[in-house]
This record gives C-alpha cells, sequence and structure tokens, in this order.
C-alpha cells in the first residue's frame, strides 16, 4: 500500500498565516493534506486558520532580526552550544521521520533564512516540489559582492559548530533546491534563478483591497501609518523611530486623524507619548481587515504590506512611502512613479 500524500509549510509571522490561507482556500494544491510546522508568534492563529491540519510548533530558529551584526549575532546563539546543536539533531531526526512515514508531494518554505527551513530543504526527496513563496522585499533584491564571502565562512564553520551546513542567504528564493518561485509582482524581481517563476495572480490569489474590512477611517482628512518594528532592526531602529514619531507630530499639527498600524513585532510603548491623540489598531489584525479606501492618505514603511498595496487596485497618488533612501538602491525600482518621503523630509511635502 503506497503512502498517503501530505504538503508541508513553515510560518512564522501573521503574514504568512494569511499567504498559506490564501493559498489553501485557492484550491491551487487540491484538498491534500497538511503538516504545518509553526512559531510561537502565530500559534494563536493555528487552531482557528488551520484546524484541519496536524500542527507542529517550532522552538528552533537561527533567523536574524537585527539587533546586532549578522555575525555577531550567530555568534551569540552558537555560544549556546550544546542546547542548540541538540535541538537542532532533534528537529534533523524529526523531520527524517516525518519525510519516511509520509510521501511529501509540495513544501511551502517564507525563508530559506531558518535552520528548520534548511533542514527540510536538505532532507525532502526531488519528488517533493520545493516552493518559496514571496514574504516581502527580500525576494525582490540582488545579492552583493561581501555575500560570497559570508556563504564560504558559513559553509565552512556551521558544520562543525552546529552539526549541519546553515547556509548564508541575503536574497529569498535562490536555494538551489527550490523548484518554483510564487512572487505578487514577477517583473519586480532582480536575481536569476532556474526556478519556475509563478505569480500570486496564476495560483488564485487577488489583490488585498478585495477582500473583507473591518477597521476603517473616518473618509476624511485621514491617515493610515503603516510601521516597521524598528526597535529589532539594528541599522534602522533610531532612523526609524524618529521618522514615525516626527511624522506624527505633524500630522497632528495638520489637523489629520491619525491612525496607526503597528507592526507585530514591534514594541508600541512609544505611542503612549500620544495617548489618545492617535487611533493605535491591534498590531495583530491581518492587513486585508483594514479598509484602506476609508482613509485620505495611507504613509507605508517598506514592508510586504508596501507590496500589496502597490499590486492593488488603491489610487497611487494617496500612497507615500517612507525613508527608500535609506534602504539602498534596490528598493527604488519598486517605487518609480510613486510619492517617496526621503529620510528627513517634511510630509508637507505630499499632505498640506
Amino acid at each position: 500500500m503506497g503512502l498517503e500524500k501530505k504538503n508541508i509549510a513553515y510560518i512564522q509571522t501573521p503574514f504568512h498565516v494569511r499567504t498559506l490561507g490564501q493559498l489553501l482556500n485557492s484550491g491551487y494544491f487540491g484538498s491534500t493534506e497538511w503538516i504545518i510546522f509553526y512559531d510561537k508568534l502565530v500559534a494563536n492563529y493555528i487552531s482557528k486558520e488551520f484546524s484541519d491540519s496536524r500542527s507542529i510548533e517550532v522552538n528552533l530558529d537561527l533567523t536574524y532580526y537585527g539587533k546586532k551584526k549578522y555575525l555577531s549575532y550567530i555568534i551569540d546563539r552558537i555560544k549556546q552550544g550544546r542546547d542548540l546543536r541538540d535541538k537542532i539533531l532533534e528537529y534533523n531526526k524529526k523531520i527524517k521521520g516525518l519525510i519516511k512515514a509520509e510521501k511529501i508531494d509540495n513544501y511551502l518554505c517564507f525563508s530559506e533564512k531558518n535552520i528548520l527551513s534548511q533542514l527540510i530543504l536538505k532532507n525532502i526527496t526531488n519528488q517533493t516540489v520545493a516552493w518559496s513563496i514571496d514574504e516581502g522585499f527580500a525576494h525582490y533584491i540582488k545579492a552583493i559582492k561581501s555575500d560570497f564571502f559570508k556563504k564560504i565562512t558559513y559553509n565552512l564553520l556551521t558544520p562543525v559548530v552546529l552539526g549541519f551546513q546553515y547556509q548564508y542567504f541575503r536574497v529569498h528564493g535562490t536555494h538551489r533546491r527550490f523548484n518554483k518561485v510564487v512572487l505578487r509582482v514577477p517583473s519586480k524581481k532582480l536575481y536569476k534563478t532556474s526556478a519556475e517563476v509563478v505569480s500570486f495572480a496564476e495560483m488564485g490569489i487577488d489583490g488585498v483591497i478585495k477582500t473583507e474590512k473591518v477597521y476603517k477611517g473616518d473618509n476624511f482628512r485621514s491617515v493610515l501609518i503603516l510601521t516597521l518594528p524598528y526597535e529589532n532592526i539594528r541599522s534602522y531602529s533610531q532612523k526609524g523611530t524618529v521618522t514615525i514619531m516626527k511624522l506624527i507630530q505633524e500630522l497632528l499639527n495638520l489637523d489629520y486623524s491619525v491612525y496607526v498600524k503597528p507592526h507585530p513585532r514591534e514594541d508600541i510603548t512609544k505611542y503612549k507619548y500620544y495617548g489618545t491623540n492617535i487611533i493605535l489598531l491591534d498590531k495583530e489584525v491581518p492587513f486585508e481587515n483594514i479598509d484602506y479606501f476609508q482613509y485620505t492618505f495611507i504613509v507605508s514603511e517598506i514592508s510586504s504590506t508596501a507590496i500589496e498595496l502597490l499590486r492593488s487596485s488603491y489610487p497611487k497618488e494617496k500612497l507615500i512611502f517612507l525613508n527608500i533612501d535609506i534602504w539602498g538602491k534596490q528598493m527604488k525600482h519598486f517605487f518609480q512613479d510613486t510619492n517617496v518621503l526621503y529620510y528627513g523630509e517634511s510630509i508637507n511635502k505630499y499632505i498640506k
């Protein structure tokens, strides 16, 4: 008797939850059973969104969120020594057993920068189709010169320290094991890949604007601000925080109603400074539940939500993107013919 077909996915953020839900609901993968690995950040979503799937919580991560220099962060994690190595061996054994016991048709990966994703990509057979799913701008940049040396360093050191070869990736979707890369805006991809490139539209996923809305603005002189987890982005923490606080004050001075949708990983303590002068939305609310048309303008940091807005039917003249110059030249191609606010500029450039 043959093994029953299964699919695997690994989700780490609310955005991953939303996208995986869309993919499952689109019917593209049929009715095959799903085995979902998930991080604690999304634990509350699992039973509600994927009640018909088998789920496995993951307590293992080497993903970098920018608090320190990348290599310093890795060194700190390596100092944890045996505990991390033992966990890697435990999950590697679990994944091998799973793949041996089940016939895995598809693996959906949002980021190849973490240990579990790389363990799955290492162990799946050639019969499994490996998908890289667009999770943000890391799918739309290209490698730089220093990446070559980082890759060599990681390939040499991690087998000794971690017990397996943990690879360095700047650009998502470039792991050689991927068969398909699913992008929201394929025309903006900068890197070359041997994998087949598929659009979200081909997978049956429409733009964010067409779904049911819950959180509304007042439709008159109101601005929605979409933020980032500033405290977790070492190179941007101070500049990002200064920008967003200055922006809020400028908008209040212009008598706009200010709505702030914090990033799920953001520390929102700083917004208490404004008290009831601003409306702080629940940072856990999915952004498809926000009625974007009820706001006079939307001001967005460079994030996955920005990509959704750019590919949606929302009027481009009402979108303003922050600090693109800080993120470097690789981002600028994405924002041609849009309103951009460079670091230090006043919102008065677009809003009066």
